[in-house]
């Protein structure tokens, strides 16, 4: 933005876009539900995901494992997905981390979970069989990781976890 010296008080203030975009860069949806209704929890069948959005039982053997599917209209400055235990609510880390991720044009990207996660140093845990949720925090392309007006957030429904 550029402002007018004291001298020139009745001019206003020169806006340029951003990247072309005349309007509130912040305020564009980045987790765009399409007309599939994402973000999904799925399981891949065959060469297709279904849709598990009752939850789902995985035994993270033969291919069963859980993924996330979402649509970014935008993109974003982080992409976080932490993995927490529905009954103690324990943070177990993140299952993906990811900073400037490109948009989708069109469909979905895909996130698979092998029942790992890291925490912030790289160490990684190896998540005990139970019941979790995966937390997907997005961060706008401008904003601030750490401020919640800049993030978009969502959050799975119940992953069961069952190794035999």
């Amino acid at each position: 933005m550029l402002t007018p010296q004291a001298a020139l008080a009745d001019v206003q203030p020169l806006r340029v876009p951003y990247n072309g975009l005349k309007g509130d860069y912040q305020a564009i949806q980045l987790l765009t539900p399409t007309a599939n209704g994402f973000p999904w929890l799925a399981r891949l069948v065959g060469t297709s995901f279904s849709n598990q959005p009752s939850g789902a039982t995985y035994t993270l053997a033969g291919g069963d494992l859980p993924y996330i599917l979402a649509h970014f209209d935008h993109q974003s400055r982080l992409l976080r997905m932490e993995a927490i235990n529905v009954t103690t609510g324990k943070n177990w880390g993140r299952v993906v981390d990811l900073p400037y991720l490109g948009r989708n044009s069109t469909g979905f990207f895909s996130f698979v979970w092998d029942g790992v996660t890291t925490n912030g140093s790289g160490k990684t845990s190896t998540v005990p069989n139970g019941q979790y949720v995966i937390k997907v925090s997005v961060a706008k392309e401008l904003g601030d990781a750490a401020n919640p007006a800049d993030v978009e957030t969502w959050t799975s429904p119940v992953i069961t976890l069952a190794r035999p």
